[in-house]
């Protein structure tokens, strides 16, 4: 057996298991773009620690995140993981030892100064997409969440949101389409992503005049069936940042910024 046909293998077994089709995607979408040149036509039994190792000292040397090469090497080694159990003919495989290991890259967070300046523009210019900024501030939700996020899910008497969706564009895998990507909405990937978060007290004013006439079934961010994607946010959030002259950072940094702020005023880790 080679590796191409391993893989299609560990993915119909995934795929029986329950497996979302967003991770289905992206497991994909990393297996095409690093690991199939380099095993692909790899026969099982040519599998050993040089073979790997050689793998991973090319795929630093493509100056990759240290997370993106950890979940390309995570996922080889969940394939090789699979076919262990599976394929006793295999013994090379036994021997085969995890060693990746990658250190943490610094986390970069909005400064006081730079969150001031927009939270200062957002209170001036109240549109929905200004206001879901504020919240990525406020609440943590990741910007996928924020574009999933209907009118329904938020809660001013209990002074709440509630997160039960994450949007997010996918490789289409379908064989009858013409289409690359697709836009799905679906559940989060874990059960703790399923949450329910209390609103700041001068978010609920803000929030309140942000979606008065709006069905609850609607968006937050446009306030009618029709949806934002979140690279279309990530090109507002840029563009907003530009307009402000502060550097740009990902939205995903106004996560890691909440919660540096969270702990800062002594919210404990748990809760956090």
């Amino acid at each position: 057996m080679i590796f191409n046909e391993l893989f299609e293998e560990y993915l119909l077994n995934r795929r029986i298991l329950g497996l979302k089709e967003s991770t289905i995607s992206t497991y994909t979408k990393f297996y095409e773009a690093q690991l199939k040149d380099y095993f692909g036509n790899v026969d099982l039994q040519n599998f050993n620690d040089t073979l790997i190792s050689t793998f991973i000292l090319k795929i630093f040397d493509k100056k990759l995140s240290r997370k993106y090469i950890k979940n390309i090497v995570g996922l080889l080694y969940s394939i090789l993981d699979y076919a262990k159990i599976k394929y006793r003919e295999y013994p090379e495989l036994l021997y085969i030892e995890k060693r990746i290991k990658t250190d943490r890259e610094e986390i970069k967070i909005f400064t006081e100064v730079e969150q001031n300046r927009l939270e200062e523009y957002i209170i001036s210019n109240k549109t929905p997409v200004n206001i879901g900024f504020l919240l990525m501030f406020y609440t943590g939700i990741r910007i996928g969440e924020l574009c999933a996020l209907k009118i329904k899910d938020i809660d001013l008497d209990e002074q709440c949101l509630y997160i039960k969706y994450t949007m997010q564009r996918v490789k289409n895998i379908s064989s009858n389409s013409k289409k690359k990507t697709k836009i799905i909405i679906d559940r989060p990937k874990s059960s703790s992503s399923i949450r329910k978060i209390p609103l700041s007290d001068f978010l609920v004013p803000v929030l309140s005049n942000s979606f008065k006439n709006a069905d609850e079934n609607a968006f937050f961010l446009t306030n009618t069936d029709k949806f934002i994607e979140p690279r279309s946010m990530e090109n507002k959030f840029r563009k907003l940042l530009k307009k402000l002259e502060i550097e740009y950072k990902s939205p995903h940094k106004a996560r890691h910024t909440f919660a540096t702020t969270m702990l800062y005023l002594g919210v404990d880790e748990k809760s956090l």
